[in-house]
């Protein structure tokens, strides 16, 4: 876990840094605090960044198996994934129970990708959507979307 936080922080770095200049200063022009500026303009724009490391921090954890096991006694606090080893004997070893416990202890982490999958991908790729927030994937500006008339957004 601890890899993960030195990561995370050129992670953000990096990210905060593709983040348009102009958008702070388009925000100090309209008197946008630095607090304001922080969580209503780099935060959203940063939706991807934090579902990327939120998604590995969440599998580092889930997988962390020595950790725990070293630091706790009591072997009802280990992890979900330790109790896939009671299935291993010395003579025999119970593969069906394995397959089904196995979807048990993957469920979680299957569902956190389905739900945060979009930014993973966005964040990964360093992709923002090279817009601004307000623009439409078809280029159209905030006229087209306050429905706002003009010859160079009505086509004509």
């Amino acid at each position: 876990m601890t890899s993960l936080a030195g990561a995370g922080f050129f992670f953000f770095v990096g990210y905060i840094k593709s983040i348009p200049r102009e958008l702070d200063e388009a925000a100090a022009l309209d008197g946008c605090g630095y607090v304001r500026f922080i969580f209503t303009i780099i935060m959203p724009q940063m939706k991807p960044a934090l579902a990327t490391f939120a998604i590995f921090g969440f599998v580092t954890s889930w997988n962390n198996l020595i950790l725990p096991l070293v630091m706790l006694n009591d072997p009802a606090l280990w992890p979900v994934t330790r109790g896939l080893f009671s299935f291993f004997g010395p003579y025999t070893t119970q593969w069906p129970p394995i397959a089904a416990a196995t979807v048990i202890v993957a469920a979680p982490v299957l569902v956190v990708f389905a739900l945060l999958q979009r930014h993973l991908v966005e964040g990964v790729a360093g992709e923002r959507g090279r817009r601004h927030p307000g623009h439409h994937a078809d280029g159209r500006g905030p006229a087209g979307r306050l429905g706002l008339s003009s010859a160079r957004h009505s086509g004509g």
